[in-house]
Order: C-alpha cells, then structure tokens, then sequence
C-alpha cells in the first residue's frame, strides 16, 4: 500500500522531476507539475510536451521520479517503468479534467486539449532525506458523516430542503462551508445555481457555461475534480500558456474569471448523477490550501451520488392534492401601491422589474405565464403539473427540469423582489403572492440579449 507520506506528494504542491535516458545512456530531465495516482501501484503523468521524453521511453521503459513532500520537504525516488498511454477511460478524464480546470484559471479555457496520459507502474519508492520522517497518522474516513447526510437525504420529502441539508452538512460534518448546487440547463449547455452556502450573495440563477472552469469540467467530463493547491496551479497553469502560445497551439484570450471566495487555494467539483443521468455539480472550495483529502473527495462522490438518487425520486414524487379549496385572488386591498412595470422580452425570456432585471430562460418564462393568468384571470393557485402540461411554456417531454426552475425562481424572488413571491403549499402546488399592483409590457418586438452576473457561482 502506498505510504500516506508518498499520497501527499501527490497533491500538487511541488513540481516533480522525470528521469529518463535512451537505450545508449543519455539522460533527460523533465519537470512534471502533476502526478495523479491511479492505483496502489500505479500513477498517470500528462504527456505533455515530452518530445525527448517519450523518444527515451520508446528505447527504455524505466524511468526515475522525485517527489518532493510540501509539508515536510522529504524527497522520494520512484522507480517507475512505462506500461502504456491512453486516449479514453477513467485516468485520462481525471487528468483532463484537472489540467482543464488549471488550464482555465490561466485564461486557456476551451483551447486547451489532452493528447493522452502516460501510465507507469511503481516498482520501488524510497525516501531521499537524511532522516525519514515518521509515518504519518492514517488520515481518519469519514464514513460516519456520509453515513448521517445520506441517512438524511433519504428521508428528505423536498427538493429545496435535499439540497441545503446538503450544503449544511457538508459544513457541520465535514467542515466545508462554502458551497454550490448547481443544476443542468434542458439544453445542457448551461448549469445554474439553485443552492448556495457560505456567500453573502446566494447567486440563484448564475450560470456557469458547460465545459467552463471547474465545474463545467465536472459536468462534461461528469468526473470529479479536486484542485489542492491552486497557487501551485496558477503557476502550472501560466507556464502550460506560455509554452502553447510560443509553439502557436494558442492565440491570447481573455482569463476566465472565477467567482466566489476572491482568492480559493483549493477547490472541488463533483457531478450529481442518477444512473445515466446528470443532475448537475456540486461545488465546494476554501481559502486554504490542500483543504481537501482523497478521503474527502471520494465521500463528496457518495453524497454526490446519494443526492442525485434523491433528486430523481423528488422530481417524479406525485403531486399532493390540497386539503380544502384555495383562494383564487389577494384580497382587494392587496397593497395598491406604486404601479410596477413588469417587462418581458421573449428572445431571451428575460423579466425586468421596471428597469431592474429578475431573471430569464425558463424561469422568466414561467412567471410571465404565472403573472399572466393572475392579471387576467384573478388566479394564484397553481400545480406542477398543469405547468408541465401548458404549451404556452413549451417544455421538452424528458427532464424539463421544473421542479428545479421553480425552485430557483423561488429563491431568486426571495432575494430580489420583497412583494412578489411563490409559496409552496403542498407537493407539486404552490400560490402566487403579488403585493403591489403591476402592468404587464410585452417587449417582443424590442428583442433584449440578456447576461446574467453574479458574485458567487464559478
């Protein structure tokens, strides 16, 4: 079994140096600023720019790499041999996945491309320092905490209350207090925070293109990603520039910009899977350097997981019928106050409250349905279902993804809107609450392209 020493040479926090020579003995010495291990005995190098690298592995297979420790600066030299390079699998998407993300933190975003990951074998490890430092303590699992918030999930009978009871959690068990849940757009092309955890802004409705940063990674490559040292991979990330632009792989572009905590040293993005189907990502990251643990990240997959089972049973869950007759109308002296213009272009399924912007796609689209048929037919009560049913609204057949765009109109109207609201009263059923009076402007001929900026969503 690997050492816990050697696991921490892993994280990225030190460049490690690859020797290997041709079949007559000439040496070369190459730096590598990532090893990623993908077995007890096993580990994966980018084949990145290793002309003369891969020319010596050709010849000779055996090769020899330094690591440093970033806690306690021991050296190990690995006596690897070269078993073969991949295109596809497991190890080539946690490593795309990971170079991306760095790649993307130095403005490389969509350009940058994997060729393949070299795979090697471990035969020896040994300690180069004077004194070997102790073994470390076998860091603790965290099985009892996955333990308790599946437990909770399971029993979960919300979809809102399953995702902050994840976020939540993931603070009170395992420490991580600032977090996303983020949810897949129909057309899978964006992803949009629903939850959030730890911001002074909650960010409902900030979207985050697919294949972009961290999290769009995530999603498209629906592998996790753990970044340990960012500061280390910003470095990484400029040099990975630098050397595509000089060899003309890369034009300049404009760095991506990620927010949330203005100076993240560690970040971690899993996807929300249920079978072949992906929900979404769930997003935590800290100002603090190798935050996180492969233990941490492989609990953060079940929960993941969990959630995503959750999610499903939520979203196909029955409606419930209410109890008794509900009230069709606000009563008449429901705040007539000041008028207010409630704008709504349909190119982007934008709603601008007088001239503030609320929200677009099709949360937009679903208040203006829902405003509609309250000016013109008195009606605040409404069902999932009959919404799902509604042409007017246009929603594919498969994965709609209502529940959650009601969700989030839902909290974008919390935080945004003080005399408008949605109230859920039973499972699938929710009242429309509208304290002033207000003049619908259809704006269709006055196409408006709409961009969405937020202070917390990567």
């Amino acid at each position: 079994m690997m050492p816990n020493a050697l696991i921490n040479c892993l994280e990225g926090g030190i460049p490690a140096a690859l020797a290997t020579s041709s079949s007559n003995g000439l040496p070369n010495i190459a730096p590598v600023w990532q090893v990623h291990r993908v077995g007890e005995r096993r580990i994966a190098l980018a084949h990145q720019f290793f002309n003369k690298t891969s020319a010596n592995l050709a010849e000779n297979p055996r090769a020899t790499l330094l690591l440093t420790d970033p806690d306690t600066g021991a050296q190990w030299a690995l006596s690897v041999t070269y078993r073969s390079s991949e295109k596809e699998g497991p190890a080539f998407r946690t490593v795309q996945g990971r170079l991306a993300s760095i790649a993307a933190h130095a403005g490389m975003g969509s350009a940058y491309t994997l060729a393949s990951v070299d795979l090697y074998d471990i035969d020896d490890a040994v300690c180069c320092t004077a004194h070997q430092p102790a073994q470390q303590e076998t860091v603790p699992t965290h099985l009892q905490a996955v333990k308790t918030l599946s437990s909770q999930l399971s029993g979960s009978d919300d979809l809102a209350k399953a995702l902050d009871q994840t976020l939540m959690g993931l603070d009170r068990h395992f420490g991580m207090d600032h977090g996303l849940i983020l949810c897949m757009d129909e057309s899978s092309q964006w992803l949009y925070t629903v939850a959030s955890h730890g911001y002074d802004e909650a960010g409902a409705g900030s979207e985050v293109r697919m294949a972009e940063g961290i999290i769009g990674i995530a999603a498209q490559l629906r592998t996790p990603i753990r970044l340990s040292y960012l500061g280390a991979a910003r470095r990484y990330g400029q040099a990975m520039r630098a050397q595509a632009v000089s060899s003309g792989l890369l034009a300049i572009d404009t760095e991506i910009r990620q927010p949330g905590l203005p100076e993240p040293q560690c970040q971690m993005a899993v996807p929300i899977e249920a079978g072949d189907w992906l929900a979404g990502v769930l997003y935590v990251e800290s100002a603090r350097a190798k935050r996180y643990t492969q233990d941490e990240e492989d609990a953060l997959a079940i929960i993941a997981h969990q959630l995503g089972l959750a999610m499903r049973l939520l979203l196909q869950a029955p409606e419930v019928l209410p109890a008794a007759d509900r009230p069709q109308a606000e009563s008449a002296g429901a705040a007539q106050q000041m008028m207010v213009n409630v704008r709504y272009f349909a190119a982007t399924q934008s709603v601008f409250l007088d001239e503030d912007y609320l929200i677009k796609g099709v949360a937009g689209a679903i208040l203006w349905l829902l405003l509609k048929d309250y000016t013109q037919q008195g009606r605040v009560d409404f069902s999932n279902r009959e919404l799902r049913l509604d042409s007017r609204l246009k929603l594919p057949e498969i994965d709609d993804n209502l529940e959650t765009r009601l969700l989030l109109l839902e909290r974008r109207l919390a935080g945004h809107c003080d005399w408008l609201k949605l109230e859920k009263v039973a499972r699938g059923r929710f009242r429309l609450h509208v304290e002033r009076s207000i003049q619908l402007i259809d704006m269709e001929q006055a196409p408006l392209r709409v961009t969405t900026h937020a202070s917390v969503a990567p």
